[in-house]
């Protein structure tokens, strides 16, 4: 065989597989258990200096901070606990309130300092002529006590209190009705030992089943809420969605396939041949360096579309070539020198379209 010709060459190549089989097949699945082993080693993570340019302040920053071990990014980060619609005129609730706080610090994930409007309200009262009989000589002591009050003393004192320039700053932690009565009120606490997506996802639920199974206030829900939920429960979700995403992908291909190749065997080629390629792509994530989050997740997905186009071309081109006085190997020639080249050259277009992202400075477009 004289190669002239693109076709020639993969005509060339079946000849090739066929003389040199057993070390293809060797080397074919020496390279799949890689694949099978570095899913096996993937986790989920998020890196958010891949999403910005690479001499941004932003990438800069945070490299600094990590190779100096001061980075807070990733290792804490703020959680505050919501209380819509909960009476704090009684001395109870109030108390309700702050011992709901300190059960959050002793979570495994979570801890002080607690930053709290409830602490420094109750300190202020203790100062007060009007509600403390012994202030301003001898403050009362309500931290851990609490103070009953009437609906027209609360509304009187929270005002008073926000005057206070040291207590102004606790004026975002307080939503007042018209008649500066408590709509709603939040404390601060901070999560901890969060360095991964696994201590990120159990600082959340841990906090969050917390405050669901917390009842002290005659059936008002309290709940809690961090910046960085948006990017964690994405995790919660994301590695059940991936593959189910991946094994939809197969039922599609199961489904749609014998319409054009008609065979059986080849439906099944072709099934089984898109998972090794998903497992594949899946340990590939792995070998890179990167985790599985929603970006590499995008781009496996979009990959598949390409791994089933390509290979339904080569297994429909094989199986079409149906004249029975033809070996295995002639058909395969046939079906190399036939459709190989248009499929190269498919995939080729599409690599040289993405091949001006490499240029980038994003590292999530290179």
């Amino acid at each position: 065989l004289h190669v002239r010709t693109v076709s020639d060459a993969f005509e060339y190549f079946a000849i090739w597989l066929d003389k040199y089989w057993v070390a293809v097949v060797v080397i074919f699945l020496a390279w799949f258990g890689v694949g099978i082993w570095a899913s096996t080693e993937n986790t989920e993570g998020f890196d958010p200096n891949k999403l910005v340019l690479d001499d941004s302040f932003f990438k800069t920053y945070n490299i600094m901070n990590k190779k100096y071990g001061m980075s807070t990014y990733d290792a804490v980060a703020p959680v505050g606990i919501y209380l819509p619609d909960v009476d704090l005129t009684s001395a109870e609730n109030q108390v309700k309130v702050l011992e709901l706080t300190e059960s959050a610090t002793n979570l495994a994930n979570s801890n002080g300092p607690i930053s709290s409007w409830l602490v420094s309200f109750l300190s202020y009262l203790g100062t007060d002529t009007d509600i403390c009989s012994t202030a301003p000589a001898t403050p009362c002591d309500y931290s851990s006590t609490g103070v009953d009050l009437t609906d027209a003393q609360i509304k009187a004192k929270i005002v008073s209190f926000l005057a206070v320039d040291e207590y102004k700053v606790w004026a975002t932690d307080l939503s007042l009705g018209t008649d500066n009565s408590i709509e709603a009120s939040r404390t601060w606490l901070f999560h901890n030992k969060i360095d991964g997506v696994k201590e990120q996802i159990d600082a959340m639920n841990q906090i969050v089943d917390l405050c669901n199974a917390y009842t002290g206030f005659e059936g008002k829900k309290v709940f809690a809420d961090s910046w960085i939920y948006v990017y964690v429960y994405q995790f919660v979700v994301f590695f059940e969605e991936l593959m189910t995403n991946f094994g939809l992908v197969l039922v599609a291909v199961l489904i749609t396939s014998p319409v054009v190749l008609k065979q059986p065997i080849a439906v099944l080629l072709l099934v089984v041949t898109v998972a090794m390629i998903d497992t594949e792509l899946y340990g590939v994530v792995y070998l890179y360096g990167d985790n599985v989050n929603s970006l590499t997740g995008l781009g496996l997905v979009m990959a598949v579309g390409l791994v089933v186009d390509y290979n339904a071309h080569i297994c429909h081109a094989f199986f079409a070539n149906s004249d029975p006085e033809l070996t295995n190997v002639e058909r395969l020639r046939l079906t190399m020198k036939q459709m190989a080249r248009s499929v190269f050259f498919g995939g080729m277009t599409s690599l040289l379209g993405l091949l001006p992202l490499a240029f980038s400075k994003c590292e999530v477009f290179r």
